[in-house]
Parts: C-alpha cells; structure tokens; sequence
C-alpha cells in the first residue's frame, strides 16, 4: 500500500515567484511628456525598480516641465518689465493738477457736458473753466496743472425741448442780431451777463 499525500498542496500546482524573479511592470508615461517633479517624487518612491527605459522617460518628462517653466517664469520676468517701466514713465510725465482755480478761471460746476478731446475718440471733463472769445471757452482737466496748456473748446446753450409750438425770434431781437455792429456787441456784453455763457457764445455764432 502507497503512502497517502498528507500536504495539503496540489503536486500540480507551481511554486510561487522568487523575489528575484518578480518583475516591476513598466510604468506607462502619459500622453503629455511633461512631468512634474512631485510626480516624478511619486514614482520613484513607489516604485524603486524601474527599467532604463521608463527611467529615461520620466528624466525626459522631466526636463520638458522644467523648461516649459522656465519659458514661463522668462514671460512673466519680461511681462514685469514692461510694466515696470510704464509706470516710471507715467511717473516721469506726471504732473500735479490744480488744487484751486487757476488764476482767472472758475471750477465748472454749470456746464457737466462740457468735454475735452484727448484723442482717439476719447474725453475728460473740463474742469477748470475761463470764458473766451467768439463762443469759445478755456478749460483745463483735473489732471493737468501749471506746466501744460489749456484746451480751447466750444460752448452752445443746452437745448430746451418742447412739445409747445416755436414762437419766432421776437423782431427787436431779430433787429439787435442783424443790426449795426455797435448794436451787436451790446446785446453780446448784455448776453454775457446772463451767467449762462451758452447763450453769449450762440449769439456770438449768430
């Protein structure tokens, strides 16, 4: 009679790997090449066997990352620069406004419509304003100050709207407007103390 098998094991079955024989599967590096260097810290810590080859792409990746960052810290240097340097000019060019009136002129508080072209389709308000000659007025901006030089614009009376029928210009007044030039100008001057510099400078237009 033949001894029985007591082990509890198949005689079929194989033995179980060795270390030594256990391979580390082969990390797969991502689509994108880059890697940062807290994956990289992750990869090698949890896998301490990785062939040359994954070994080589992780370093590749690697140094994408470090590139692209450096690209990226060379933009924003350069981006600061620029920066940098607009505000020194803009210091360089400033200028310190008018704290009160310039002499002769009034703080415009009647005419809020009343806008300065700086150019490019674009406008301040006046702040600063001196009554001129021929329906024109001199105006400063709140920016500018004693080293620049007024802008001259143009002033109108601030139209009334009606639903009521237009009366025609009275004919003393329409008298005044065509008559001798002495006349004119006493209607201007007279105009001129209205203190509404709209009107004047309508007549004077006339």
């Amino acid at each position: 009679m033949s001894d029985a098998n007591m082990s509890n094991k198949s005689p079929c079955s194989s033995p179980p790997d060795s270390p030594a024989s256990y391979q580390v599967p082969r990390i797969l590096a991502p689509n994108d090449p880059r890697m940062s260097p807290s994956t990289v810290a992750t990869i090698l810590t949890t896998q301490p066997s990785i062939d040359a080859i994954t070994l080589h792409s992780i370093a590749k990746g690697l140094v994408e990352a470090i590139k692209e960052r450096e690209e990226q810290h060379s933009h924003q240097l350069l981006s600061a620069h620029n920066h940098y340097q607009r505000l020194e000019d803009k210091l360089a060019n400033y200028e310190e406004g008018y704290c009160t009136a310039p002499n002769g002129y009034m703080c415009n508080v009647k005419y809020p419509s009343l806008k300065i072209p700086i150019g490019e389709g674009l406008y301040r308000p006046a702040k600063w304003i001196k009554m001129a000659d021929e329906g024109m007025v001199l105006a400063y901006t709140e920016e500018q100050g004693p080293e620049s030089d007024p802008y001259l614009v143009p002033i109108h009376a601030a139209p009334i709207f009606s639903s009521e029928p237009i009366d025609p210009i009275p004919q003393w007044l329409h008298q005044l407007l065509i008559g001798q030039s002495a006349i004119f100008h006493m209607l201007v001057n007279a105009a001129k103390k209205l203190d509404n510099w709209g009107v004047a400078a309508d007549i004077t237009c006339y």
